[in-house]
């Protein structure tokens, strides 16, 4: 009986053994792992600015990951709090972007970041910074 027991055994594992080798070991299913997403631990902050200035203080983000990946940025502008309507600034693709304004610009005018971290094989992951507001007199 003992004997019996034991080669029972011996063949559900020999069964699951087998059942494991015919399922493929790689689960990529065409779905990406995603990248870890950036930690920002610095916020841009807003400022109050005159139009006949000639330079305006820039506007900094500082993130993270511990993943190894490649940080990227694009800052947007928007007028509204929430974000809608907003659009990318064109080549504003560093950590720091310093704004330029005409006298047609209405105030206030919202500033934010989107930081995007990829790491090679995964999906990106990204994080909006909070507004940065810009009161123009």
């Amino acid at each position: 009986m003992l004997k019996k027991t034991f080669l029972g055994m011996a063949g559900i594992v020999l069964l699951f053994v087998l059942l494991l080798a015919a399922c493929p070991t790689d689960t990529d299913d065409g779905v990406k792992a995603p990248s870890q997403t950036p930690v920002i631990t610095a916020q841009p902050q807003g400022y109050t600015a005159f139009y006949e200035d000639d330079s305006y203080t820039a506007l900094t983000v500082v993130a993270g990951v511990t993943d190894g990946g490649a940080l990227s940025y694009q800052w947007m502008v928007t007028q509204n709090v929430d974000k809608t309507g907003s659009t990318e600034v064109p080549n504003a693709t560093e950590a720091s972007y310093t704004p330029a304004f005409e006298a047609a610009t209405q105030s206030p005018v919202y500033y934010w970041v989107k930081v995007t971290n990829t790491v090679s094989g995964t999906t990106p992951a990204s994080v909006d910074s909070n507004l940065a507001q810009i009161l123009l007199f």
